[in-house]
């Protein structure tokens, strides 16, 4: 009984900490003002976009990693093996990262659209 109790509590505890780590879907953008942007060329906005697309694409692949991982040691902590759930990680600097680049790509944008810049060239 006392076992069962044990387990259980160690299985909520898991799920409460298996959120810790984001998707990089779920990491909401950091607000920058688009003003920021609004004397740049809007060459100098698309390249820049492009550049922050890039990066972007790079930390979500890193955010995403750690969040599977959490995942990978939740399973393993409830149903194998317990200290496996001490592997878990919340957030770290990547995700702090997307979300400034979320932030940059949706200032730009905004500022390339307030310009009348159009689409970017492909």
């Amino acid at each position: 009984m006392a076992f069962a109790k044990a387990v259980a509590s160690l299985a909520a505890a898991a799920l409460l900490l298996g959120g810790c780590a984001s998707r990089s879907s779920q990491v909401a953008p950091e607000r920058v003002d688009a003003a920021d942007f609004a004397h740049w060329r809007c060459d100098a906005m698309f390249d820049e976009l492009d550049r922050v697309q890039q990066r972007a694409a790079d930390v979500a692949y890193a955010v995403d990693a750690r969040h599977g991982n959490n995942m990978i040691a939740l399973s393993l902590g409830v149903t194998v093996f317990w200290p496996a759930l001490f592997a878990m990680r919340p957030d770290g600097p990547d995700a702090a990262e997307l979300a400034r680049l979320k932030g940059r790509h949706d200032a730009l944008r905004e500022a390339a659209d307030r310009r009348g810049c159009g689409t970017p060239p492909v």
